[in-house]
């Protein structure tokens, strides 16, 4: 199957760097994608800020109404139903792609009246409580594509589903960007006042309650004593938690390291979109999370740039910390257990080197985006050829069906 064969239509919530890992690893897929000949179209339902460098690389974007149907705008959402299916339809498109099962059920009814396979891709866990409308969506999508095995087990398990329902892509990053760089690493810490001998702890992400980082701050705050010099380096934003649970987490952080009395080696940078820059930065990065985290994007990145990565034993982490590198992986929740970890590290600064070196050969053995697209690429021509049907449905039947499985109140 050649790129020319068909269009791809993605659907996105917020094309935006700042709102996580699934929306950069879409600006990879999107742009890579396109970059290797195929035509991408992108129906997002909140402007962001990758929207400009998506238009600018020539791919269609057009801001569609997802938001889920009520009983009190069944209109909005079948208007926005059929016209994502009349522009696929007039731009060729064969096939697509709902980046978040967020919004399945939507992309399930656009398939439906579209007449074109769709696949989704799992960044998250299954939630706790699967409701009738999520059920019925994911059950209507052609493949599921999850970003790590134990997620793929997990949606596996929730949908009652066999293992073949749901394939394993691991995601892929820039390697060429993420990379070790030491003019790099002396600006940034040039920048943040730390000298070369000094050892700088680091968090990157989203400052969301699952992603523990109260865990990352006790553990610091145990070993702040032996290490006088100690400086824990933050980047990422709290909007997500603010939005999802009503309170700002920068805050209750800054809080939590003035209790333990570190809040002077605490440094906030906020969102930084040279990343890679400061994963040079830091000689340890921490991924504390605490919840069945994925595949997280930071943890490949880190590597990249030879950085050792302290993860949980958890989700998806285990799959990119294996082999050699299973020696940095602690209990989520324990800041006991992370501490020591930590202070082996600290202590050993040739055993910091060697695993960091270790790290950068596996991403770049595994975790290119180029094999990433290369077996994207290699799936939904798959997925594509299994799934193909006779070109568009007229029935109003899956349509409405779809409208009934949205309602809230069922």
């Amino acid at each position: 199957m050649t790129p020319a064969s068909f269009a791809i239509l993605f659907s996105e919530r917020n094309p935006s760097r700042t709102e996580g890992g699934e929306e950069l690893v879409l600006r990879n897929i999107l742009l890579g994608l396109s970059a290797r000949g195929w035509r991408c179209l992108l129906a997002y339902h909140e402007w962001g800020d990758l929207v400009p460098e998506y238009e600018a690389a020539g791919i269609a974007c057009r801001r569609f109404d997802l938001t889920p149907a009520r009983p009190t705008n069944p209109g909005r959402f079948l208007a926005s139903v059929a016209g994502q299916a009349l522009w696929a339809r007039r731009n060729g498109v064969g096939l697509l792609h709902c980046n978040s099962y967020f919004r399945v059920s939507h992309a399930a009814a656009v398939k439906h009246l579209g007449g074109f396979p769709a696949i989704g891709h799992l960044h998250n866990p299954p939630p706790d409580y699967l409701s009738r409308q999520y059920r019925w969506g994911l059950q209507q999508i052609d493949g599921l594509i999850a970003v790590s095995a134990c997620t793929a087990a997990e949606w596996n398990r929730a949908l009652a589903r066999p293992s073949a329902r749901v394939a394993v892509l691991h995601n892929g990053i820039d390697i060429d960007r993420f990379r070790p760089d030491e003019a790099a690493r002396d600006s940034a810490r040039r920048e943040l006042g730390v000298g070369a001998a000094e050892v700088v702890i680091g968090y990157c992400g989203r400052l969301i309650r699952e992603k523990g980082v109260d865990v990352l701050i006790r553990a610091v705050a145990r070993l702040a004593a032996e290490h006088p010099a100690l400086t824990l380096v933050i980047l990422g934003s709290d909007a997500q938690n603010t939005r999802l649970y009503g309170e700002p987490l920068e805050a209750k952080l800054r809080m939590l390291a003035q209790e333990l009395g570190i809040v002077g080696r605490f440094r906030f940078l906020g969102v930084r979109h040279d990343i890679e820059r400061w994963h040079n930065a830091i000689d340890i990065v921490v991924v504390p999370s605490v919840y069945s985290d994925p595949l997280p994007l930071v943890v490949a990145e880190a590597l990249a740039c030879g950085r050792p990565v302290i993860g949980s034993r958890i989700g998806g982490i285990p799959e990119l910390l294996s082999g050699p590198l299973a020696e940095l992986l602690v209990p989520p929740g324990d800041d006991e257990a992370l501490a020591a970890a930590l202070q082996r590290l600290i202590a050993d600064p040739q055993r910091r080197v060697r695993l960091g070196e270790c790290g950068r050969q596996i991403v770049e053995k595994e975790f290119g985006v180029s094999l990433f697209l290369d077996q994207f690429e290699s799936l939904i021509g798959m997925m594509a050829s299994r799934c193909s049907r006779p070109a568009y449905s007229s029935s109003p039947l899956p349509l409405a069906t779809a409208y009934k499985h949205w309602d809230p109140n069922r």
